[in-house]
């Protein structure tokens, strides 16, 4: 068995949990952002472990209101949730990340908590095709959907008509998919014919009408220059807004097999999960580590990693790879 030779419980902003103070802000940066420090083999690796930290906060906060049982409902629910302790590293520096907990759904049969939406909540052996077609080409819904769910729930005023019952809690299945459905009506659908999925452009378009329809004050754009990507990521995680991202589809036949490659962190590094192209992920956050800089994403419910130098110059090297492969810039 590893010697353990060091011990302790930090905060995000590095005090220790006892000298925390019993404000909302708190309770949020020690659920979401708090640390567990343990010296291994004379290598410091970081766990979010969240469990650990349901008793010391009963004892620190007094439930008095919804941001409290909120977020004492999600530490609950990810105690038994492995998945969802994500390794950090301390040589992993964050550059720029959302400031609030991500959208959560519990999956009906294994009960665990995702990272975010995933069409695969539809059926791939369907009868009725647009279930089908949801589940397969609904990334872009599921992007968008959670982009503005992301938004409502950290700010009123970016609340919209139906969006009070889902924000700021841990939705069933059913309930994000009754969520999606509203979307999917409101982006106008599904393709039946291409196989393709939304456009950039049908993103940028709808997000502009609700935000004119709701009173926002953001408009977005679809971006075309790779050159931007990164400065425009940045200042929106800056700003606590989600960037829906387009790893972009591959038009040659010769390309079809290129992708981008979804990492999962573990205690010894990134590990490739899978390659993936025509696809849309919400990019949660950016960190840097030695000499790489790693976007964190949401796709399929999952919390992922890519390569930033690898997106670059994945979408600099393929055909009209910066403009399918881009992002919904907001501002």
């Amino acid at each position: 068995m590893a010697e353990i030779k060091d011990f302790h419980f930090r905060a995000a902003d590095g005090n220790r949990t006892r000298d925390l103070r019993t404000t909302n802000a708190t309770l949020y940066r020690l659920s979401h952002s708090s640390l567990q420090c343990i010296t291994l083999h004379h290598r410091t690796v970081l766990y979010h472990s969240i469990n650990c930290f349901v008793n010391e906060i009963i004892r620190e906060f007094e439930p008095g209101n919804l941001s409290f049982a909120v977020t004492l409902e999600i530490l609950i629910h990810n105690c038994y949730n492995e998945e969802h302790i994500y390794t950090r590293f301390v040589n992993e520096v964050s550059m720029a990340e959302l400031k609030g907990a991500y959208i959560r759904v519990k999956r009906h049969k294994s009960g665990i908590i995702t990272y975010g939406g995933d069409q695969g909540f539809f059926s791939d052996m369907s009868e009725n095709p647009e279930e089908v077609r949801k589940r397969r080409m609904g990334c872009g819904i599921v992007a968008f959907g959670d982009l503005l769910l992301y938004m409502a729930g950290r700010n009123s005023r970016y609340r919209f008509k139906g969006s009070d019952c889902y924000v700021n809690r841990i939705l069933t299945e059913e309930e994000y998919k009754d969520y999606f459905n509203d979307r999917y009506a409101f982006l106008g659908g599904l393709p039946a014919r291409t196989g393709n999925g939304l456009s950039g452009f049908r993103l940028q378009g709808r997000f502009n009408r609700m935000a004119r329809t709701e009173g926002f004050k953001l408009r977005a754009k679809w971006g075309f220059s790779g050159r931007r990507i990164y400065d425009r990521m940045e200042e929106m995680l800056e700003k606590d807004i989600p960037v829906i991202l387009c790893i972009p589809l591959m038009i040659f036949n010769k390309d079809k097999k290129d992708g981008i490659t979804f990492y999962k962190k573990e205690q010894n590094g990134y590990n490739k999960a899978c390659t993936v192209s025509a696809h849309y992920v919400v990019v949660t956050g950016l960190f840097k580590e030695h000499d790489d800089i790693y976007m964190s994403i949401s796709s399929w419910g999952v919390k992922y990693y890519v390569n930033w130098k690898e997106y670059d110059q994945f979408i600099h090297t393929h055909f009209l790879g910066t403009i399918l492969g881009n992002l919904l810039y907001i501002k």
